[in-house]
């Protein structure tokens, strides 16, 4: 019998609907089967939607340590009306924001504890500033389900955000482990490429970046860190000729604007990944 997952989510950002992309991706993954999959915009979301499911995914901006505004709404909607006919069905939870995210997890939860939802997954916290809130919520993600590839992944984005490369290495080289045949490998290599970078390997890192490339040629994240690897490896023609294919992809990014790409916490990681990129030909 096939199954509904409803989407529930309040994307405002380019970021966020970035975030929402790679969520809908999971969730159509070939070795999920009997599941639809049923999309709305928190303002959008309806009574029978929420009733008509069989489990949820909730994706909000942390807005000064609460949820966001439209997903408080879409809770106030639907509340007293799914009271008692929703209770034990399973529910997941994504934060994106730059402070306190933490917070805006727990009001989220709060709400979904009333309507007695399931956790099926601690939230997930794609940070910007709030690398420590981020670091709290994947670790219990991580506790509660140690065989969730995507949370080791995505804890070895923190790791890296939090100058701890070698943490990282280890935490991506579990997520590989658990999923060596996931057709979203190339992230993996593309951020075990920062983490070789990070810890001096340069040429470890142009090789896992062009793992990453080989799959996705166009993929940004992994162009930026070959590029920087091949400009420190002492491969400057080859480092500038991926700067020009980042520039054709991407023609607004400049040095002042790499960290709100990836907001990397240590000054000598952030310094040394805009210094190479510099030198590779990307304006400031």
């Amino acid at each position: 019998m096939t199954k509904t997952l409803l989407v529930v989510h309040h994307t405002p950002s380019p970021g966020t609907r970035e975030l929402l992309e790679a969520v809908l991706e999971g969730t159509h993954d070939p070795d999920i089967e009997g599941v639809d999959v049923e999309v709305r915009p928190a303002l959008a979301a309806t009574i029978p939607d929420m009733l008509d499911a069989d489990g949820y995914l909730f994706g909000t901006t942390a807005n000064f340590g609460y949820m966001s505004g439209a997903l408080k709404h879409f809770f106030d909607t639907v509340y007293y009306p799914s009271l008692d006919h929703v209770a034990g069905r399973p529910y997941g939870l994504w934060v994106h924001g730059n402070n306190d995210t933490v917070g805006a997890a727990n009001a989220v939860e709060k709400l979904a504890t009333g309507l007695a939802l399931a956790k099926a997954a601690h939230a997930i916290s794609a940070v910007g500033g709030d690398v420590e809130g981020g670091a709290t919520l994947i670790g219990r993600a991580i506790r509660l389900n140690p065989h969730l590839p995507a949370a080791w992944y995505v804890s070895g984005w923190i790791m890296l955000f939090l100058g701890k490369p070698g943490v990282a290495m280890q935490h991506l080289e579990q997520a590989r482990n658990l999923s060596p045949h996931d057709r979203l490998v190339f992230k993996i290599n593309a951020a075990m490429a920062y983490a070789h970078f990070f810890s001096g390997r340069h040429d470890a890192a142009a090789a896992s970046a062009s793992e990453a490339l080989r799959e996705r040629p166009n993929y940004l994240t992994a162009l930026r860190v070959a590029s920087a690897s091949q400009i420190l490896a002492g491969r400057l023609f080859e480092g500038r000729q991926l700067m020009t294919r980042i520039c054709q992809l991407d023609p607004r990014l400049h040095v002042s604007g790499l960290g709100d790409v990836l907001p990397f916490g240590r000054g000598k990681d952030s310094a040394k990944w805009a210094g190479a990129l510099h030198t590779a030909g990307l304006p400031d």
